[in-house]
């Protein structure tokens, strides 16, 4: 019984042990994502490169309220709350939010604004009347004293004429300074009733321009907080269309240069545009240029979001030239500085990332030449590259 109890627990230990290496040898490093695209042969037409462009606001703006509180009322436009689409003029007031406290604090402002302006009208109708007394006490002294030079009065009748009008103007400084106090209480219950007014129009979102909604954050009842966007406001008279270069290209485009603009939802328009901006640096995702080009939109034909084409003029290709997307273009940072791209082969029926390295020519739109390191057919890596390494499996996905 001694040695079978024995032979249990070593039967168990040895369970555990297989069952823990087990754990350990079935853990593999998930394959890392990544999306491909073939390598093209193609021809440039009319010696231009042509790009796709997204088109943008020129001007996009979040509207936030100020003050806080729940959402009561939101602009009404033919029978129904204003939706993405509408078109808003300046001015106009989007939504309001409730506004009970803000508007208790301004009637009470008002009321003490109204008691301070009382107070000062009073002690200034007290000035008036009190100054014309003095000035009659004035002319009574004055009097008084050519009667005493010539003997003519008592001088306890002049002390009392003198007192008199030593009163009286104590009573003329007691007022001025009433005046002054009241004036002060007036100044400060007027700036109340601005904070409290201000206040009360915080409670209002109104459209600081002209412009498309396009996006409404808030429904009636709905609680929000000071400093969080209610709209989304974006003035499409004018448009710009937004699309990427490589560094190749990025040199050859000139500020003021002015390009022809065309979209398949108006079809045989052109829309003139204006180069207004390149982008100084690469983008770290893309390793392209951020371009520009300014679009006068009065019609609003052209809308946020919406593809369009565009034409940049480049060199005139005889012959059929390889091709590789621009995003499957990286920069290699070695000795003999380059650029190179992965090749996804297949192996022992799996999928490997080989480096290869490239020599670039022309860009052609979204893609770029090469002269060499690639084959027309082969699948390049254009989404996840950054994260590979050479000779590392990869998982393709659609």
């Amino acid at each position: 019984m001694k040695i079978n109890g024995w032979l249990i627990v070593a039967c168990a230990v040895c369970a555990i042990s297989n069952a823990g290496c087990r754990k350990v040898e079935s853990y593999e490093k998930p394959l890392t994502p990544v999306r491909t695209q073939a390598v093209e042969q193609q021809y440039a037409t009319g010696g231009a490169a042509r790009y796709s462009a997204n088109i943008q606001p020129s001007t996009q703006l979040d509207l936030a309220f100020k003050a806080g509180g729940y959402v009561e009322e939101i602009l009404a436009l033919r029978g129904r709350t204003a939706q993405e689409g509408d078109w808003i003029a300046k001015g106009t007031t989007l939504a309001r939010v409730s506004n009970n406290d803000f508007a208790a604090r301004v009637k009470q402002a008002r009321a003490q604004l109204a008691e301070a302006q009382a107070a000062q009208a009073q002690a200034k109708s007290q000035l008036a009347e009190t100054q014309a007394a003095q000035n009659n006490t004035k002319r009574e002294l004055e009097r008084a004293t050519r009667l005493l030079e010539g003997d003519s009065i008592t001088r306890p009748d002049y002390e009392a004429i003198k007192s008199k009008f030593d009163v009286g103007q104590a009573r003329l400084e007691t007022i001025k300074a009433q005046i002054t106090m009241a004036q002060a209480r007036a100044d400060a219950a007027r700036a109340q009733v601005e904070e409290a007014e201000s206040a009360l129009s915080d409670c209002e979102l109104k459209a600081p321009m002209d412009g498309l909604l396009l996006k409404r954050g808030i429904e009636i009842g709905s609680f929000i907080t000071p400093g969080a966007p209610a709209f989304t406001l974006a003035d499409t008279s004018s448009v710009k269309a937004v699309f990427g270069v490589p560094d190749v290209a990025a040199p050859g485009l000139k500020i003021g240069g002015f390009l022809t603009v065309t979209t398949e939802a108006a079809p045989g328009v052109q829309f003139r545009g204006q180069l207004s901006r390149v982008s100084p640096s690469a983008d770290p995702k893309t390793r392209t240029f951020d371009v520009e080009v300014a679009v006068a939109n009065p019609r609003r034909r052209l809308k946020p979001g919406m593809v369009v084409s565009l034409e940049v003029a480049g060199d005139r290709q005889s012959a059929p030239v390889t091709v590789v997307p621009l995003a499957a273009l990286l920069q290699v940072k070695e000795k003999d500085s380059g650029y190179a791209v992965y090749v996804v082969t297949e192996q022992d029926g799996k999928q490997i990332a080989r480096l290869r390295h490239v020599q670039t020519g022309a860009t052609l739109g979204n893609s770029i030449a090469v002269t060499s390191g690639v084959s027309a057919g082969e699948q390049v890596i254009v989404s996840g590259a950054t994260l590979v390494s050479d000779g590392e499996q990869v998982r393709v996905i659609p």
